[in-house]
């Protein structure tokens, strides 16, 4: 009988080696490590990407908020504000940035906080704008001294509100009426005829009354005043703000301000000076400048310096140096931060 031959060592050698199994696991590791990474690098330009646009989104929304601000400014019907402004509520104290309408535009260079605009922080500007909501006008019907009739209004006691006619404008403050009647006791304004000029505060100084009727047709609309202007925000995640201060809606002198957008670093401002009465603008000066003059304002120049959210987890990943109205900075952290700039053109001021 023959037996059967022994298995050798070579039929018993199956599966790897050790040496096999640990190349195998360094170039699983290694092809583990290089789709992290770009995982990982993905992932940061993804948030990176994402970062930006919404600074690009926040930039253009902060833009078309002041827009509107500006084409609000200086609107006056067909009269001009300079030397024809009758009736005044500064009589009751001193002027308000909000119901100054001598100054519809102007631009402040803080050094420290401006109590007037809470939190607002040093070195920024704050960009104050005064005008009419010309979307809730109503039409004068008749005017009887104290008691002016006009179409439908929603206008309540104690807005202030801009009467203006071709032959000369008033501001004053609604004391009592609705739908369709405005009156304007002096207990609130110089006088209680539209017509009369407080002595020495507007216009040329009168120490009569001019009575005045306002013509039917005239127009009579809501002064609004806004501030713009830089603060932290309510969030410390956040970074910095864009806040609003308005008298919008509000019952004077009421202002209300509000945290508008997130990571607005700075605000600077110039404006458009037409210097020698041609209509077109002959240099820009920065907010605060001693050549800034009021009546020559055509246009405001608005830079924004917006940067991506403390708690975004964007984050540059090479030099985040960046340069804002003409000054290069490197900053102490790793957001990402970007300069944005337009220009406003004063079309409806006629200061």
């Amino acid at each position: 009988m023959k037996r059967n031959a022994k298995p050798t060592a070579l039929q018993h050698q199956i599966g790897i080696t050790l040496v096999e199994l640990m190349v195998a696991i360094t170039v699983g590791l290694f092809l583990l490590a290089v789709i992290g990474g770009i995982s990982l690098s993905s992932s940061r330009v993804f948030t990176g990407t994402s970062a930006a646009t919404a600074m690009d989104e926040n930039a253009r929304a902060i833009f078309d908020l002041i827009g509107v601000s500006v084409r609000q400014t200086g609107f006056n019907g067909c009269a001009d504000f300079s030397g024809t402004i009758t009736g005044d509520t500064r009589a009751l104290g001193v002027t308000q940035w909000f119901d100054d309408t001598a100054n519809s535009v102007q631009g402040l260079s803080l050094t420290a906080s401006d109590s007037r605009f809470v939190g607002s922080l040093p070195d920024t500007d704050v960009l104050i704008l005064v005008g009419v909501d010309s979307q809730r006008e109503a039409s004068v019907v008749s005017d009887m001294g104290g008691v002016i009739t006009t179409g439908a209004h929603d206008f309540q006691p104690g807005e202030v509100l801009l009467a203006s006619s071709c032959q000369l404008n008033s501001v004053f403050i609604m004391t009592g009426g609705t739908g369709n009647t405005i009156l304007h006791g002096s207990a609130k304004n110089c006088d209680a005829d539209i017509g009369t000029n407080c002595a020495g505060v507007m216009g040329s100084p009168s120490v009569m009354p001019i009575p005045y009727a306002l013509d039917p047709g005239a127009l009579v609309m809501p002064v609004v005043a806004n501030a713009y202007y830089i603060a932290d925000s309510g969030n410390a995640a956040k970074g910095r703000s864009l806040w609003n201060c308005t008298t919008e809606n509000q019952i004077w002198p009421n202002v209300v301000c509000n945290e508008m957008v997130n990571g607005v670093e700075n605000l600077r401002l110039s404006f458009g000076l037409d210097t020698t009465g041609s209509g077109s603008i002959d240099s820009y000066v920065p907010a605060g400048d001693p050549a800034l003059n009021g009546s020559q304002i055509k246009s405001v120049k608005v830079n924004l310096l917006l940067a991506t959210l403390p708690d975004s987890g964007a984050s540059s990943t090479g030099s985040n140096q960046y340069t804002f109205n003409g000054e290069t900075v490197t900053p102490g952290d790793r957001r990402i931060y970007r300069e944005y700039t337009t220009v406003f053109s004063l079309r409806n001021k006629t200061l």
